[in-house]
């Protein structure tokens, strides 16, 4: 593959990143302070699923256990969820949220549709608008089940 496509791709990565704030979503809202992005990945999955346990997570987002019980822990004292002794077996815990870790899981959702839409918006046909999500699916599901790239 040509070198040109790979330092363009790069450039234009990272100023995409830089230029929709996906590293800062505490400039969308006051709730999202000291959010890291697999914070939210947590929260999201749990908000989205009933009756979660530790290891769905871990295997879901492909993480080490040390990492996630970091992110546990820091979300847990933050009070965005609770654990709860599982009602089918009262020897583990499943996970759910707090009214705080809703209204989080809100405001993310919130931030993620704006910049979506923004995002779509930048086009001005709906053919570009399909073949811009054609493209992003693509690149997503290449990396789908890889752990690191």
């Amino acid at each position: 593959m040509d070198k040109k496509f790979i330092s363009s791709m790069d450039e234009v990565f990272h100023s995409f990143i830089f230029k929709v704030r996906l590293d800062r979503f505490a400039t969308y809202s006051n709730s999202l302070q000291r959010m890291s992005l697999l914070d939210l990945r947590i929260i999201r999955y749990i908000a989205e699923r009933d009756n979660v346990q530790l290891k769905e997570i871990r295997d879901f987002l492909q993480i080490h256990n040390s990492t996630l019980s970091s992110a546990i822990k820091r979300l847990e004292r933050r009070g965005i969820f609770k654990r709860v002794s599982n009602p089918e077996d009262g020897r583990s815990f499943i996970i759910k949220l707090t009214e705080l870790g809703e209204k989080v899981h809100q405001k993310h959702r919130e931030a993620d549709l704006s910049l979506a839409k923004n995002i779509v918006d930048t086009f001005d046909k709906d053919e570009d608008r399909r073949e811009f999500i054609r493209l992003m699916k693509i690149v997503s599901d290449k990396y789908e089940n890889e752990a690191n790239f």
